[in-house]
C-alpha cells in the first residue's frame, strides 16, 4: 500500500522554494514547468520571480511553512 506523499500519489500542496541567488529560480520554474505547484520566496527584494503557471510568489517564510510539506533551500552564501 502506497503512503499518501508517496511519488505515485501527487498530492496537490505545493513544495515550498525559498532562496536569495536569483539564479537558483531557475530551479523553482522548471520544478514548475515540469507541473509541480512550486510556492517561492526569493529573500532578496530586489530579485524577481518570474510568472508561470503553477509557480506562486510567497509574501513570507510563515505563507510555505504553512502550506507547504516539503520545503528547499537555495541560499547562496557570500
Amino acid at each position: 500500500m502506497a503512503r499518501a506523499n508517496s511519488p505515485s500519489r501527487p498530492t496537490s500542496r505545493p513544495v515550498g522554494f525559498i532562496s536569495n541567488d536569483p539564479g537558483a529560480s531557475a530551479v523553482a520554474e522548471r520544478m514548475a514547468a515540469a507541473g509541480q505547484r512550486v510556492l517561492h520566496l526569493m529573500l532578496d527584494p530586489a530579485a524577481h520571480i518570474a510568472a508561470a503557471p503553477r509557480l506562486e510568489a510567497a509574501a513570507t517564510v510563515s505563507d510555505i511553512a504553512i502550506e507547504c510539506d516539503v520545503i528547499l533551500l537555495a541560499l547562496e552564501d557570500t
